[in-house]
């Protein structure tokens, strides 16, 4: 009954989604991306806007409050600044029509409080991080512009166990807490670190590579970000395309700080050692192996990159490949030594 679409800053400029009647619109935030194409940030922002000047306006649905706007974020107060358009934003700010008043964050879940434009209800849910209280508050924003009533909101919140390949955990009996997530640009593996630095009790791990033929220049940068975060970060392969692996994992090491991570190999001495460093293992499946491997109980490994992706790149050809799986398999084997 309800379409729910993406719609990118490239449908937007090129005009393909102007003759779509859309009943609201959400903005969630804007980060560098798309640069070779928009060139700056504020051309970026400038296509990203005018969905709500120009898109919004002309739809035919009979919907009061149009824009739902990331009221926390500096391009969404933009947006609510410079669009006359009636809104409903959201956030954890206290200006927030939908807003966080109180919320618990672990790596069971989000317990939070919140205020539903005047109306206060209550949520718990199992996904994980900020980034997913704000994922949820944009939701509800948007179900309550939709005219859904609160305890549809909550019950819907409260059903979603899990989205594919975004933080998604998988299971282990072996007290190590694992994570898939499609984070595949510096900013957005930032995010999630974020989020799990705060839960950490010994090691964060994380496992990640980045894609060939692709943006070039995030891969010095998502090398810094993984390995400023880490305790022990696994560079390795993503989706190397026609590109050399080697040479995508040199420029990613090109972004680390040598002075302050130290370059190991993999081996098992690295098991429970407190040395911020980094390794490199250029199959991707024999790097989620080896976190696993060197993990112990209360580390937190995330692995990052392709999340809900069942497939790698290798060439030109796909092949089966799923982190989600891999990751399993390693924990089972890991739990049969």
């Amino acid at each position: 009954t309800h379409v729910i679409a993406e719609v990118s800053s490239h449908a937007i400029d090129l005009r393909r989604v102007d003759s779509c009647d859309f009943d609201i619109g959400i903005f969630t935030n804007l980060t560098p991306e798309h640069l070779d194409y928009h060139v700056t940030m504020e051309n970026y922002f400038q296509a990203k806007k005018r969905f709500f000047s120009e898109v919004l306006p002309q739809s035919k649905k009979n919907i009061v409050n149009k824009m739902i706007i990331n009221g926390d974020e500096e391009w969404g107060q933009r947006i609510l600044k410079e669009v006359s358009l009636p809104s409903i934003n959201y956030g954890t700010g206290s200006k927030n029509d939908v807003r966080a008043i109180n919320y618990d964050l672990s790596l069971k879940g989000i317990n939070a409080q919140i205020d539903l434009v005047g109306e206060e209800i209550t949520i718990q849910s199992e996904l994980i991080g900020k980034f997913n209280l704000l994922n949820i508050l944009a939701a509800m924003a948007g179900a309550k512009a939709l005219g859904i009533s609160s305890g549809e909101i909550k019950l819907g919140i409260e059903k979603l166990k899990r989205i594919p390949g975004r933080l998604e955990k998988i299971e282990s009996s072996l007290g190590i807490s694992v994570f898939v997530d499609y984070a595949h640009k510096a900013d957005a593996l930032q995010q999630v670190l974020e989020n799990l630095v705060q839960f950490r009790k010994k090691r964060l791990i994380t496992v990640f590579g980045c894609g060939g033929n692709r943006d070039r220049g995030k891969r010095p940068l998502m090398g810094n970000t993984a390995t400023s975060y880490s305790d022990l970060t696994i560079v390795t392969s993503d989706n190397p395309r026609k590109e050399d692996p080697l040479a995508i994992i040199n420029e990613i090491e090109a972004g680390i700080d040598k002075q302050k991570v130290k370059k190991m190999i993999a081996h098992s001495s690295l098991n429970g050692d407190a040395v911020h460093a980094y390794i490199i293992v250029p199959e991707r499946r024999d790097a989620i192996a080896t976190a696993i491997h060197l993990a112990q109980k209360d580390d937190i490994i995330l692995i990052a990159g392709k999340g809900h992706e069942n497939y790698q790149i290798v060439g030109t050809k796909k092949h089966s490949f799923d982190d989600r799986i891999i990751a399993e398999e390693a924990l089972n084997l890991r739990g049969n030594e």
